[in-house]
């Protein structure tokens, strides 16, 4: 099933007794001076794919498996991942029960010369919470939550150079200097209030009745302090 807006642009669905899945969309280059429509540059030069149900994929069935982005002069794209003449790529292999991403793949133009990509890997604790993530050539992040859900630190194991914290982030309980702030790491709603992060920089906010920031100070000891 193919759907149209106007003259410019292709969304293509394909259709099943028990889905529908957006598989195309394009947006072709526009007529020179055509004055009709007012897109960026880059709307009139892309076009974007997405598949789903890839067999190889962990859990895949109903859920993403590659997206990527590619010149609107390559033509058509292919119903399969492409290898070259793409812009950039995601290919996701493998999801947990509960549908989360844990294993993918990302192509990127930093990344493409070397024709190796980056390999994210995800684990989740019991509640969905994102536990550990690495980009597959860095460091991996480990983050920590209250029983809420909120996230209490994220610790890097990058340990090689002293000029990298292990602690990147934290919330504190301690009292602010903004007016109507208060000492807990979070607001009843969830909104971060006081914390510190790995560069040395602690912040302290404060939240209007309509849960809309009314003062922030961020103080550093090796960056400018701010309000």
């Amino acid at each position: 099933m193919t759907l149209r807006s106007k003259k410019h642009s292709r969304l293509i669905f394909h259709t099943t007794k028990n889905h529908t899945r957006l598989i195309f969309t394009r947006i072709p280059s526009l007529p020179h001076g055509d004055p009709s429509v007012k897109l960026p540059w880059f709307a009139r030069l892309i076009l974007f794919f997405v598949g789903y149900d890839s067999s190889p994929v962990v859990n895949g069935i109903g859920r993403l498996s590659n997206a990527w982005t590619q010149s609107a002069s390559v033509g058509t794209c292919s119903t399969t991942p492409p290898t070259t003449g793409f812009w950039a790529m995601r290919s996701i292999t493998a999801y947990d029960s509960m549908g989360r991403i844990t294993n993918e793949q990302q192509y990127t133009p930093a990344n493409q010369a070397s024709g190796t990509p980056y390999a994210p890997v995800y684990t989740y604790d019991l509640a969905g919470n994102l536990l550990t993530s690495t980009s597959g050539v860095g460091p991996t992040y480990t983050n920590t939550y209250y029983g809420a859900g909120r996230l209490q630190t994220l610790i890097s194991n990058w340990t090689n150079n002293s000029t990298f914290p292990t602690l990147l982030f934290s919330s504190l309980t301690e009292s602010g200097s903004c007016p109507g702030s208060i000492t807990s790491q979070y607001t009843a709603f969830g909104g971060l209030a006081n914390a510190a992060f790995g560069n040395g920089l602690t912040l302290n906010r404060a939240y209007d009745n309509l849960l809309r920031t009314t003062c922030e100070i961020d103080t550093g000891t090796t960056v400018t302090s701010a309000t």
